[in-house]
């Protein structure tokens, strides 16, 4: 078999001692072979004798720098490419390369040899980078498709009966985006229909056990719809069974690692549904830092939801001036419901802070928004907050007037939690007024929406305190205000613990 140009001779005792050849001559050798030029041919080229051009490539006669260049011109091989094959036959020769004068600068051969190598590999990296983007765009492409789908089935979908066998037994439902598409509908309807929305999760679970594709994601949409189950858990205030939901969903997206090389599946979704459980059981450090850790990593539809929620557990926590910025940073982002409810806690925190110029002017913008998203108790919030501002501002009969026709709005409306702030409102301005026995018969008049279902078993408590005490003309200033804003908190934190005082 016919020795290649890489090879260094051969391994006989007549040639052991022969020079090896250098590389310009092994190079000059395989160039014009694989041009398929003859040594007279290309001596004719360049003004050389058959015999020069033989020397040049046995070794005989090294053709020298400038030499070199004219034959590979003649050649058509280019300066830079002469030099890249230079680097080659010293490494295969393995020697460690010439070193080369590159301007003004001598080089080694070793750094120019690690260079080389180098580079090599940054392109191979640079070469799947764009091998990577061009699947990436594929596969994204695909996935839009796929979701429209899955939107269309949807319509489908919504006014089925026994949704968990549908999805089973209809093959046509059996793929990735009809899961995501039925985790998305669990979170639609959660406040409205919570029995839907644990069917629409119980759905997603089944169908993310019989797509087709690799069983990694699989293992990863099981873990997504984990997190849905857990998320109307959530909301039932079955805080324990939600805690193990979530468990299962850590433990299968763990299990599912490379299964979404793209992120289809938000992850970012994710990690804010837990954050939401740990906010109502007042884990609030463990949900600042889920929702930290989500927003730089959730797709940009969900992000001004994470910052919403990011502000209210920061103004949970008293920290107004922190609930601010972020909550202004959701304003800017969000759909128009969430506009609103962002401009409106901002406008409570402002109060709080004492910047009532500021929040007096955010009343008309929120008063639009609340128009805007059609929602009579959203117009109601916004009266609330003009009401709190007229106090504020010292106009005590404005604001009076503003909370009783707000709290009878708010009770019609079933708002029970709303309806419960407001009452203590009233409470604090009647006590300042000195009109304890008021206060009395207001809390008589609303101790039926205190044992309302709606209120979770820890509010109830609280309110039950504030109860008893304004019945005995006990309640003081400072009690109420432990209450109104304790309620606050646990409006969004149904596993908050009153820990005020008793009564005056």
């Amino acid at each position: 078999m016919p020795r290649g140009w890489w090879e260094r001779g051969s391994n006989t005792s007549a040639e052991a001692g022969r020079k090896v050849r250098p590389a310009r001559s092994l190079i000059l050798h395989f160039a014009r072979e694989l041009r398929g030029v003859e040594q007279q041919e290309l001596g004719e080229e360049v003004g050389y004798q058959k015999s020069t051009i033989s020397y040049f490539e046995r070794g005989k006669v090294d053709p020298g720098p400038e030499t070199m260049e004219r034959l590979m011109g003649a050649l058509g091989v280019s300066p830079s490419t002469v030099d890249e094959l230079l680097m080659i036959a010293e490494e295969i020769r393995g020697g460690e390369g010439e070193d080369r004068w590159i301007g003004p600068i001598l080089l080694s051969g070793t750094r120019l040899r690690r260079a080389r190598e180098f580079g090599r590999k940054a392109g191979k990296l640079e070469g799947k980078y764009f091998e990577d983007s061009i699947v990436r765009g594929w596969v994204e492409e695909g996935a839009e498709k796929d979701r429209e789908t899955a939107r269309q089935l949807g319509i489908y979908l919504r006014g089925r009966k026994n949704l968990v066998e549908v999805v089973r037994a209809d093959l046509g439902c059996h793929f990735w985006a009809v899961a995501e598409w039925l985790c998305g509908e669990s979170l639609n309807l959660v406040a409205k229909d919570r029995n839907r929305a644990a069917e629409c999760a119980e759905a997603a679970k089944v169908v993310a056990e019989l797509v087709p594709g690799g069983e990694l994601f699989r293992t990863r949409l099981s873990g997504y719809s984990w997190g849905h189950i857990g998320n109307i858990l959530r909301v039932a205030n079955e805080f324990e069974e939600a805690a193990l939901a979530f468990e299962t969903c850590s433990r299968l997206w763990a299990a599912g690692k490379g299964g979404d090389p793209y992120g289809l599946l938000d992850v970012g979704r994710l990690m804010g549904l837990e954050a939401s459980l740990r906010r109502e059981q007042g884990r609030f450090p463990e949900a600042l830092r889920l929702y930290r850790d989500a927003l730089p990593i959730a797709t940009r539809n969900e992000q001004p939801y994470l910052r919403l929620n990011f502000g209210l557990v920061l103004e949970q926590m008293g920290d107004s001036e922190s609930a601010i910025q972020v909550l202004e940073e959701a304003a800017q982002q969000g759909p128009r419901h969430l506009l609103f409810y962002a401009r409106l806690a901002v406008g409570v925190n402002l109060c709080a802070l004492g910047r009532i110029d500021e929040a007096e002017g955010l009343l008309p913008a929120v008063e639009r928004l609340a128009i805007e998203t059609e929602s009579k108790a959203n117009v109601t919030r916004a009266r609330w907050l003009s009401g709190r501002v007229a106090l504020k501002r010292g106009r005590t009969e404005e604001a009076l007037g503003t909370f009783k026709s707000v709290q009878r709005e708010f009770v019609e409306q079933r708002s029970v939690y709303d309806a419960a702030v407001v009452v203590l409102d009233l409470a604090k301005i009647y006590l300042e007024q000195g009109k304890a026995t008021t206060v009395k018969r207001l809390a008589e008049e609303m101790a039926p929406l205190f044992a309302d279902k709606g209120l979770h078993s820890f509010a109830q408590e609280a309110l039950k305190l504030f109860e008893a005490a304004a019945v005995r003309e006990t309640a003081s200033l400072e009690f109420v205000a432990q209450v109104l804003t304790y309620l606050e908190r646990a409006r969004r934190s149904h596993g908050l613990r009153f820990e005020g005082m008793a009564g005056a």
